[in-house]
């Protein structure tokens, strides 16, 4: 049997009988003992004999004592117990303590978990065993996690802070920090206002409240509008002021406006009383002003000449305009020392003294004009006579320039080193941002290996930026016989239609196999500087094609067209192979560039090549790349208009051809003889087309002169209007100085202005 430890143990007994005897069950004698205060197992004996003296037999019984008494928890620390919201929490724990085992604290296991972060309650559960095993009655402590913890408001800026009267207040705002909402800066109640037009003392105060309703301690910042501002004195008149001797003066007075007062002209404090008219000198005015708020005017000064009479106005001024240059003259004026000569450029920023020319004791005077940089139409100038101090200066009439007559005044650009029979200006091409020009002079340099030179507009003037030269240069090559360049100026095609090389496609080579083939060369610019991306030649090299004698480049520049006028395919249209059995037919390139590569695109031939066409003596491209306009000027036909009818019989008629989007064939826009389309120039935007005329049978490499045409003829060139459906002429233009030069009238370019000019 169990016995708890520690209580009392009262042996139950036993029972015996005898059968003479009967019940014998009090004279049972009972052996060993049990200690209930100690754990163990006991043994009790129970004996009896009868009357006869036999002995029973013993029998036992075992008595355990045992533990059977749990342990106890206590908690350490309140229950229920509060936690403020985002601390740490530490639980205080427990103790436990057990009648056998005595202190079971550091064993107790504790379950259940707390997170500060989230208001709540929370229940931790306390246990603990005993050694014999006895579970204590658990025991729960609630946690309560709660937000009183108001936010902190901290101001952005100073405070107090000061703002000027009149300006624009903008409040710095304020910050706010909660433990557990954390930023709550785009919840802070700014009340209150400032008034920046009333000088005073203002309070701003800001507030918030977290998510828990806590409010946070309220936080002011006093914001003070000044008026530091001093007012401004602004002189009304002339300064300095010219007073004939011994007349009166007349005080022209001043304004003064302060940033809070306004006009306060009134309150202006004039100093005059030093200026004597009755004796010739130099006199100072001065003029004060202080605004309601103490803050004192800079003081400003007018000087005021007392002085003999002025001198007599210039007349009969005239102008005349000479080559970069306008010369003055003008009658000699009573009373004057010298005169000033004095321009004002664009008619409305005032005159001011023209460079070297303030000081002029002549009648005549002459400025010279290295850049052409009027406003042609609207600048004006006038002559000053002025007294020995400049105290007097009486001025003449306006002379006005115009824009017509100025044309004779602009000058011209000319390259660094200039030598005979460079050919400087041979070709030209301007960006369409109007700031970069390249010029060609094929005959420059190494026996005529050619050059090309790159003008650049800044700060309203040209400046040479960098020559370039073929990187394969040899002599007789002609690069810069044409010149093209895309809208920004950024890449540059040079045709050097005398190279030597027999190689294709953007092979390079100087091996000079094929004499006079031609190639063109692609430069491109970064910053200031220029250098070659590419040399371009025909997918068929041939001897004397002239390939490069006509350029021309798409507005983002990645698309090339080339002329080779002396090219001798007799094939017709595009991509077609060459036979060469037409001599000098001439023919038309064009290439594509994708990133830094370029690949010839299309070969276009005419749609009838006969022998000395020369198509390709002229290429243009519309802006876009896709419409491209072919000039040929020795086509025979005497086609009239734009009908592609073919006769042979007449010639030499001349011819334009165009390829409209890329992918479609040929065109032919024939014309009547005195429309040569020599040189030609499509501009995208405006149906316009403009061709240059010109009797151009000169002695080339492979033309003979045709019977007749002994001398070449200067004619004109037209800009022609392209409808949809129609081609016409517009006007023809005539050279204003008519020679008989081979080239003249070689090369145009149309510009659109108010739309012609």
């Amino acid at each position: 049997m169990e016995v708890a430890l520690g209580s009392s143990f009262t042996d139950p007994g036993a029972s015996a009988s005898d059968a003479v005897d009967g019940d014998l069950s009090t004279s049972i004698t009972v052996a060993g003992t049990v200690d209930t205060n100690t754990l163990g197992s006991y043994t009790l004996t129970y004996s009896v004999s009868d009357a006869e003296g036999n002995a029973a037999t013993p029998v036992q019984r075992s008595v355990l004592v045992t533990d059977q008494i749990a342990p106890v928890i206590t908690l350490i620390g309140a229950n229920p117990q509060a936690v403020e919201a985002g601390s740490t929490y530490g639980d205080p724990g427990a103790s436990a303590s057990d009648n056998v085992d005595g202190d079971l604290s550091a064993s107790i296991s504790v379950s259940g978990s707390v997170d500060t972060a989230v208001p709540a309650s929370y229940t931790l559960s306390y246990d603990v065993t005993d050694a014999a095993g006895n579970a204590a009655t658990t025991v729960t402590r609630s946690v309560v996690v709660s937000d009183q913890t108001a936010p902190v408001i901290t101001l952005n800026g100073a405070n107090p802070m000061s703002v000027e009267a009149g300006s624009t207040f903008t409040e710095p705002g304020a910050s706010a920090s909660d433990t557990l909402d954390g930023d709550l800066s785009a919840s802070v109640v700014v009340s209150g206002s400032v008034n920046t037009a009333a000088l005073g003392g203002y309070t701003l105060t800001y507030d918030v409240s977290d998510a828990a309703g806590n409010a946070a301690i309220a936080v002011t910042r006093t914001v003070n509008v000044v008026d530091t501002t001093a007012p401004v004195i602004s002189l009304t008149g002339d300064n300095p002021l010219v007073v004939i001797v011994d007349n009166s003066y007349t005080e022209p007075g001043a304004t003064a406006t302060d940033n809070l007062d306004g006009d306060i002209s009134a309150s202006l404090a004039i100093d005059s009383s030093a200026v004597d008219t009755a004796t010739i000198g130099s006199y100072s005015v001065t003029y004060d002003v202080t605004d309601a708020s103490g803050n004192a005017a800079t003081q400003l000064t007018r000087t005021v000449q007392v002085v003999s009479s002025a001198p007599n106005a210039p007349t009969n001024v005239t102008m005349s305009i000479g080559f970069k240059r306008f010369q003055f003259s003008w009658d000699a004026s009573l009373g004057a020392d010298h005169y000033r000569l004095m321009v004002n450029p664009d008619g409305v920023s005032g005159y001011s003294v023209v460079a070297g020319a303030d000081s002029i004791t002549l009648t005549s005077h002459t400025i010279d004009i290295p850049v052409h940089l009027h406003n042609w139409p609207a600048a004006r100038y006038m002559v000053e006579a002025c007294d020995a101090a400049e105290s007097a200066c009486a001025g003449s009439a306006e002379q006005t320039t115009v824009a017509i007559d100025s044309v004779a005044a602009i000058g011209y650009f000319k390259p660094g080193t200039a030598s005979n029979d460079d050919n400087f200006g041979y070709s030209v091409a301007m960006s369409a941002d109007g700031t970069t020009l390249a010029v060609g002079a094929p005959q420059i340099a190494n026996g005529g290996a050619g050059a090309v030179h790159i003008f650049y507009f800044a700060a309203g003037s040209w400046n040479l930026q960098q020559v370039l030269t073929a990187s394969n240069a040899g002599s007789g090559d002609q690069f810069g016989a044409s010149v093209a360049l895309n809208s920004d100026g950024t890449t540059l095609a040079v045709g050097a239609n005398a190279e030597d090389s027999d190689d294709t496609g953007s092979h390079f080579s100087s091996n000079g196999a094929a004499p006079d083939s031609g190639a063109v060369y692609i430069f491109t610019r970064s910053g200031a500087t220029w250098n070659e991306q590419t040399r371009l030649k025909a997918a068929t090299t041939e001897a004397g094609d002239d390939f490069g004698y006509a350029v021309a480049l798409s507005a983002d520049g990645n698309t090339l067209a080339v002329g080779a006028d002396l090219e001798d395919g007799g094939n017709d249209g595009i991509n077609t192979p060459t036979n060469n059995t037409e001599t000098e037919a001439g023919a038309a390139y064009v290439f594509n560039r994708t990133g830094t590569s370029w690949s010839e695109q299309a070969y276009i031939k005419s749609d009838h090549s006969v022998w000395y066409d020369h198509v390709g003596i002229s290429v243009a491209l519309s802006g876009d790349g896709n419409t491209l306009a072919v000039g040929a000027i020795g086509e025979d036909s005497d086609a009239l208009g734009n009908w592609p009818a073919e006769c042979e019989a007449k010639a030499p008629v001349r011819c334009l051809y165009t390829l409209v989007t890329r992918g479609v064939g040929p065109s032919r826009r024939c014309s009547r003889p005195q429309m040569l389309a020599d040189s030609i120039d499509l501009v995208l935007h405006w149906p316009l087309v403009a061709m240059a005329t010109l009797w151009r049978w000169v002695p080339r490499r492979k033309t003979a002169t045709p019977p007749g045409l002994t001398q070449p003829r200067i004619q004109a060139f037209w800009p022609v209007l392209v409808p949809p459906t129609s081609l016409v002429v517009a006007e023809q233009l005539g050279a204003s100085r008519p020679i008989s030069k081979p080239r003249r009238g070689l090369a145009i370019m149309i510009t659109l202005v108010s739309p012609w000019h």
